[in-house]
């Protein structure tokens, strides 16, 4: 037996107890459901694997393996990692991620040679972006150790680390982070607000900490829809905080988007846009390239581990399932400070 089928022997006889044992009403029907799908899905993804893997004659020396492992770049080009804005044919999941973050800073109008405070940047390559396409100085901020030391490698190798500054941190702690009386002609954050704790406060602090008179804030967020709101059982809305404390995205950060607009509008921000996006631009998009790199994984036997396929399976489901229902709203967001600290004190 080997160890994906050890590792699915164990999902099976190990979890189903647990999940028998210590919970009960509504948590356990989900928890059992949710157990049933990640069988289901073992058993599929198992039998799949031994079908590729008898497509090889045993009687072939090579067969494809070793012209995939001999060409593979074992390190990607990029490591970008948002949802992408797929509102172009035949875009790859790249592009689709450097086209929303252009988007966004297209919308503020950045000009060359200013200053950029970004806010969850990931891998590091949005900021490279920004230096780069908009010649301008970028400062990073993410709270993921692994994802910061990765893009600081990324940065000194590229030679960028004059252009480019990375911090460690938190998006709520811009106050000890950033140099004080240092302000950015513009912020930027993009998917990353709706994990913040809060975005209330990344909001407040961002205010502050943006140029008097020309300053600006994008962010591409997601916002709730109100039909949801209003329609949503008393289940959905259970799954929805257990699936929300999952992936970290604090309860208050759901808010709609003309909600958000009003607390843009308290926070002193001016000249507030909320651009609502088409679901099927950025969940729809981003579901049919899981499935695309779902299905080159087997057909070439690249992602051969359980976990990677689960993982790409789930990610096509779910982004496809969020494509089709009217819960979850993508939303491009855009302020400006105009008037003065002083002013505003008056």
């Amino acid at each position: 037996m080997n160890k994906a089928s050890l590792f699915f022997v164990a999902y099976i006889c190990i979890l189903l107890p647990v999940i028998s044992i210590f919970t009960t009403g509504a948590l356990k029907s989900i928890c059992l459901y949710l157990h049933a799908l990640g069988a289901a899905c073992g058993i599929w993804l198992l039998t799949n694997s031994r079908q590729q893997q008898q497509q090889q004659s045993q009687d072939e020396l090579y067969g494809i393996s070793h012209p995939i492992l001999s060409n593979l770049n074992m390190t990607p080009k990029t490591f970008w990692f948002n949802m992408g804005l797929w509102d172009k044919e035949g875009l790859s999941f790249p592009e689709a991620c450097e086209n929303l973050v252009d988007t966004v800073a297209r919308k503020l109008n950045i000009q060359p040679n200013l200053s950029i405070l970004d806010v969850g940047f990931g891998c590091g390559d949005s900021c490279i972006f920004l230096a780069e396409r908009y010649k301008s100085k970028v400062t990073g901020i993410t709270n993921e150790s692994s994802q910061w030391r990765l893009a600081t490698d990324r940065i000194n190798n590229m030679n960028l680390d004059a252009q480019i500054n990375l911090l460690h941190g938190s998006a709520n702690d811009l106050d000890t982070l950033l140099a004080p009386n240092k302000p950015y002609n513009h912020i930027i954050s993009i998917d990353s607000a709706y994990h913040f704790n809060t975005r209330w406060d990344f909001l407040k602090k961002a205010y502050a900490r943006l140029k008097d008179n020309d300053g600006t804030i994008g962010i591409y967020d997601l916002t709730i829809d109100p039909a949801f709101l209003q329609d949503a059982s008393r289940l959905h809305r259970y799954v929805f905080q257990l699936v929300s404390g999952l992936i970290q995205i604090p309860l208050q950060n759901w808010i709609t988007a003309e909600t958000y607009r009003q607390q843009m509008i308290e926070v002193g921000y001016e000249q507030v846009e909320v651009e609502l996006i088409d679901r099927q631009l950025v969940f729809g998009g981003l579901a049919r390239s899981f499935r695309q790199q779902y299905h080159q994984a087997v057909k070439y036997g690249i992602a051969t581990s359980p976990s990677s396929r689960i993982y790409l399976k789930l990610s096509s489901l779910v982004f496809g399932f969020l494509a089709t229902k009217p819960w979850l709203v993508p939303v491009i967001v855009k302020g400006c400070k105009r008037e003065r600290n002083e002013a505003k004190q008056e």
